[in-house]
């Protein structure tokens, strides 16, 4: 048998609260998702030092840990988890970070229903709701924004992402629509879709929390294009090959 570890984006530990950390396992030859026997975990901090072994819990058949409240910012925590399952050991790390706010998803089927009263007709017998195309959508420009140099977890302005989301929502539930039932209609409303959330994208802007003392750092609003990961008392031409850190 062969097992996936889902991670699609990092672990986020709120700053000074103790954090409910959890890693699905899925069987990759029926897809579904599968409960190892027991498991453990270690979280290391930015230094590599251990700062936590909480214990592990299978819930819903998903291995879970709650991590004390840590008190120390910053990105470059790393969680180390090993699984039995069917009596062989699994290791699988998974990079973590101590944030104030993480940004929680905006969207809901009933923000789509707004702007598209019959959809959920469409949905059919396969789902009773959009909650796995908005999460997919969220998990999609949390990664976009990460990969261009933003921590999601500093926008103050959860809504400043609403419209991008919604977009990319939409998007994805027309192109699942032209997958499964064809029609050249929800083609085109899904490109067109995808265009509007470039085009929102390529909109958005936001305040931030760099140092992550709770306020926004000023008036001036950022956007993806012009982000910059700032490391405090480090010089621009630094940053590529140092942690980020406040």
């Amino acid at each position: 048998m062969a097992f996936s570890f889902r991670d699609s984006y990092p672990s986020i530990y709120l700053l000074g609260v103790a954090s409910v950390s959890r890693l699905e396992v899925y069987d990759l030859d029926t897809g579904a998702l599968f409960a190892p026997t027991s498991g453990a975990v270690d979280i290391y901090g930015p230094g590599g030092a251990l700062v936590a072994s909480p214990v592990v819990t299978i819930v819903g058949l998903v291995p879970q840990a709650t991590v004390a409240a840590i008190a120390t910012l910053g990105e470059g925590y790393r969680e180390r988890w090993v699984l039995v399952i069917d009596g062989d050991s699994y290791v699988k790390y998974r990079d973590a970070a101590v944030a104030r706010s993480p940004l929680q998803i905006p969207l809901s089927d009933a923000d789509l229903a707004l702007s598209f009263p019959d959809m959920s007709r469409n949905l059919g017998t396969v789902a009773t709701s959009f909650g796995t195309f908005i999460q997919d959508a969220w998990g999609r420009i949390m990664r976009r924004l990460r990969s261009g140099g933003v921590l999601p977890y500093i926008v103050i302005q959860t809504s400043a992402l609403y419209d991008c989301h919604r977009e990319l929502t939409m998007h994805l539930v027309y192109s699942w629509w032209y997958g499964a039932h064809g029609g050249e209609r929800f083609k085109e409303l899904a490109d067109e879709a995808r265009m509007a959330y470039e085009r929102e994208w390529a909109a958005v802007s936001y305040e931030v929390d760099r140092d992550q003392d709770g306020t926004s750092d000023g008036a001036d609003r950022e956007t993806p294009s012009k982000a910059s990961i700032v490391i405090p008392g480090v010089a621009p031409s630094s940053y590529r090959n140092s942690r980020r850190v406040w």
